[in-house]
């Protein structure tokens, strides 16, 4: 959902029109007023409000020749917003820090692009930071009548992205796994199914791997053919559009042990 903050500073504006944020600039000082949006859906459909308090633990980095900081959205005070005029600043903002994106199983990371910031002496320059999702979601399904052909390992499915290992268990064969991972846009993600085939006991082990597009949802979705095989599909919700792995699993083929 789309959500938007007004700094302080535009809220103390609002109360008092006949003020300035700063009301007595130093010369050659001017000051900002930051708005935040964050867009969670992996496909845009609409805006909302955010308060304040949801972004308190954003991350905002300001960047240029005559000032620099990163300080969390909270944590910006009216001195920091104000600073000397020039015209190469950049601001940008992320929810959490690329660390925490993907610690453990990950988890979605929001940020702006690069903003240019003017800043003139004796004026208030208002920014706007729109963050949208800029990893990649994957959640793992079996399809109906899959356990008839095979049964799955404690922890059938692992992903190996990022130096991390990540099993993936779903509650259900015929459920979507309520286990969410998150990766860095742009990483190979390999994913390696376990299972035992019924009709012969023999285990085995598949592997394959795909590309994490920024803000995509990526499901992997493994089903059991009437004729034995076992096919892997993965759907991008992006696009909704299903993209069939080429890859056949043919469990009483001895050779794809």
């Amino acid at each position: 959902m789309k959500k938007t903050i007004i700094a302080a500073a535009v809220l103390a504006a609002m109360t008092s029109c006949n003020k300035t944020i700063i009301e007595t600039p130093m010369a050659d000082y001017g000051s900002i007023s930051l708005g935040v949006t964050a867009d969670t859906e992996m496909v845009v459909t609409k805006s909302g409000t955010l308060t304040e308090d949801a972004a308190k633990d954003y991350i905002i980095t300001l960047s240029g020749s005559k000032k620099s900081w990163e300080l969390k959205y909270s944590d910006i005070t009216k001195e920091a917003r104000t600073m000397p005029a020039a015209s190469d600043y950049t601001m940008s903002a992320k929810n959490i820090s690329d660390d925490a994106a993907v610690e453990g199983n990950g988890a979605m990371q929001l940020v702006s692009p690069e903003t240019q910031v003017i800043v003139k002496a004796g004026q208030t320059t208002s920014v706007q930071l729109s963050c949208v999702v800029a990893n990649s979601k994957v959640t793992v399904a079996f399809a109906d009548g899959f356990d008839g052909v095979f049964t799955c390992d404690n922890e059938p499915v692992t992903l190996d992205p990022d130096g991390r290992n990540i099993a993936m268990t779903p509650g259900a064969h015929e459920a979507e796994t309520t286990e969410v991972a998150w990766f860095n846009a742009g990483t190979t993600v390999n994913w390696t199914l376990s299972v035992t085939v019924n009709s012969t006991s023999i285990s085995k082990t598949y592997k394959g791997s795909f590309n994490a597009a920024a803000r995509t949802w990526n499901q992997l979705t493994f089903a059991a053919g009437t004729d034995g095989t076992v096919t892997l599909s993965i759907t991008v919700d992006e696009t909704t559009v299903e993209v069939p792995v080429e890859e056949i699993i043919d469990p009483l083929d001895e050779d794809q042990q």
